[in-house]
């Protein structure tokens, strides 16, 4: 496995704690602390919601959650996902993922080894399986070495590793992309552990939003009824439409754009409540040590589980041409003012 204290994080984001960060996680598995970047390094992006076709959008989500895997391996919960934090790259970086869960120490590596002879439900804890799984994943979806989105913001950005004290950290983030649980948690003042399924769920809604908001639909009624509920609360009504539309569904409904990703948004669904409803059996009276390899054991299937899905439809997302149009080539046709410069937190190669 590559050093991590060598490699830039692919397709994360960042704020002004980018140093922090690099030297906590320094403290964890370098000799030295990372070395401080010698300048910013800008990245200027754009809103998902202009991804010129749908495989493009979902290109684009598997970059932000394999730069969401990258600190999540270094550490770090980034907390707050949402369609201002995650940005497509208006040109590719060298950025490479690489498979890394050496933040799991002796003693919870024990615990595996102790659970591999025990448990019947060793797929819960895991991280070996999960890990091999995701690294032939990247292999066929030919992932590389270019990031083609990025996240930002990491001002709610959280040490998960830190059991029990990640459960005083404050809950916060914008309702419209929050978990149920994680909502719930705060409407009922109950104390929640952030976890990786949250955000995971967070990048649904994110890719739902840029889907449903997508200018090929601006004309379309049930397109803005779409759009009326994702700004209202009614996020699973309007996943319960877009789950029913395929290819073949009449384009004066719901538009080309939205049919070819409704097959995408029906198994990512599936896959994420079988997530949860894992999770959630999963975390019933369990240990500290326990509970760190179901959060790198979630996170790595979480995110496998949406490669699969988007190896699963490539070739259907690929039939998709774009119809000619005022966001068509949109790389050259945005005003510079709507560009974002944004910060990658990442190591210096």
């Amino acid at each position: 496995m590559e050093d991590v204290c060598s490699t830039v994080t692919h397709g994360s984001g960042s704020s002004s704690r980018l140093w922090d960060i690099q030297e906590q996680f320094a403290a964890l598995h370098c000799n030295d602390p990372a070395p401080r970047l010698p300048s910013p390094t800008s990245l200027s992006g754009l809103s998902l919601t202009l991804s010129r076709d749908p495989l493009s959008l979902m290109t684009g989500i598997l970059h932000a959650l394999l730069g969401w895997l990258s600190l999540f391996q270094a550490g770090f919960l980034h907390r707050d996902i949402t369609i201002g934090n995650v940005m497509a790259l208006l040109h590719p970086v060298k950025s490479k993922f690489t498979v890394d869960y050496a933040l799991l120490g002796p003693e919870a590596r024990k615990v595996l080894s102790e659970l591999r002879e025990t448990s019947a439900h060793i797929g819960y804890y895991d991280v070996e399986e999960q890990a091999k799984r995701l690294e032939t994943l990247l292999a066929q979806l030919d992932v590389g070495a270019e990031a083609r989105a990025f996240l930002v913001d990491s001002d709610l950005t959280t040490n998960w590793y830190e059991f029990p004290d990640a459960l005083s950290y404050p809950r916060m983030g914008t309702a419209e992309f929050m978990s149920p649980p994680l909502l719930q948690s705060m409407e009922k003042e109950r104390a929640y552990l952030h976890s990786p399924e949250d955000d995971l769920m967070s990048t649904a809604f994110v890719a739902q939003w840029a889907a449903v908001s997508h200018a090929s639909g601006d004309h379309l009624a049930a397109v803005h009824l779409l759009r009326q509920d994702i700004r209202e609360d009614r996020r699973f009504t309007a996943m319960d439409h877009l789950v029913q539309l395929t290819p073949e569904h009449p384009e004066s409904d719901y538009g080309r754009f939205l049919n070819h990703l409704g097959p995408v948004f029906d198994d990512w669904q599936k896959k994420l409540t079988r997530l949860r409803s894992d999770v959630t059996l999963a975390k019933q009276n369990v240990d500290a040590e326990k509970l760190r390899l179901i959060f790198f054991t979630t996170a790595y299937r979480g995110v496998a589980d949406f490669m699969e899905v988007m190896l699963d439809h490539k070739d259907s997302l690929a039939g998709y041409t774009p119809v000619e149009g005022p966001r068509d080539h949109y790389w050259a046709r945005v005003p510079i003012s709507a560009v974002a410069a944004m910060q990658l937190v990442g190591y210096s190669e």
